[in-house]
């Protein structure tokens, strides 16, 4: 059963687009592209299931997260939009073509290919629950205790935003534990029940990752014929807010164009 997602709109009248974040993010990860990008797009920014302020639930694969893409583009009347997902969220917004191309106009896929890949993420949901949420008494002690694991300040910064206090405390808005236990689904890249996706397709990757590799390129071509691949300088895998600029001017001309 698909999930009502929290999300919210930004920008003006133009082509709809919607931005899916990755694993452990959030809608507001984006602040960077929308304001560059709202003058002339309607953006909308969910939070995926077991992120953000969206509902949790036991169950976490792609097609839960398609459905759930799907429910909310019904909601907004978006019978066809322009869809933009990083890593995880390039995950679920492929897996969403494949199976309900009709709702996608054009497909831009961050940092990510329709691939298995290593686990790179168990270490930091590990580091997030060493963190007791009830002994943080401010973000900068948060940030000291989670620098004994994780030592890249910008990947403590993106994690943290997960980290959230109210009247009972501190705690995590992310569901650790359905992240946990459905990682090897995550990390894994479902096309049973799935046709290649007709329409146009961008993939851009960061000149500094190894995520979309040369050996994904058959993979890539298989599902997504009409695919380009685009390679941003000076960039890693959170290529969009390294190079905000960059990034979304590749973004603006593939919907224009």
């Amino acid at each position: 059963m698909a999930l009502s997602l929290h999300h919210r709109i930004a920008g003006e009248a133009g082509p709809s687009l919607v931005l899916v974040h990755g694993l452990l993010g959030s809608g507001s990860n984006w602040g960077g592209v929308v304001r560059r990008l709202q003058a002339g797009h309607r953006l909308y920014l969910p939070d995926l299931r077991n992120h953000g302020r969206s509902p949790w639930s036991p169950r976490m694969d792609y097609d839960a997260l398609a459905g759930d893409l799907v429910a909310l583009a019904s909601d907004e009347g978006l019978d066809e939009a322009w869809w933009l997902g990083h890593s995880m969220g390039g995950k679920a917004v492929m897996r969403l073509a494949l199976r309900h191309p009709e709702r996608v106009r054009g497909l831009i896929v961050a940092d990510i290919a329709p691939v298995p890949y290593s686990d790179r993420f168990t270490p930091l949901i590990d580091a997030l629950e060493a963190l007791p949420p009830a002994r943080i008494e401010d973000r900068r002690q948060a940030d000291a205790l989670l620098a004994r694991s994780i030592h890249a300040p910008a990947v403590r910064a993106y994690l943290l935003q997960n980290l959230l206090r109210n009247a009972a405390g501190w705690r995590w808005r992310c569901n650790l534990e359905a992240l946990r236990t459905h990682l090897p689904q995550l990390l894994d890249f479902p096309t049973a029940g799935g046709v290649p996706f007709p329409g146009p397709t961008l993939f851009i990757r960061g000149a500094r990752s190894d995520y979309v590799r040369e050996r994904d390129r058959p993979v890539i071509q298989r599902w997504f014929p009409r695919a380009r691949i685009q390679t941003l300088e000076a960039a890693g895998h959170w290529l969009y807010s390294e190079r905000p600029d960059a990034f979304s001017e590749q973004v603006r001309a593939f919907v224009r164009a």
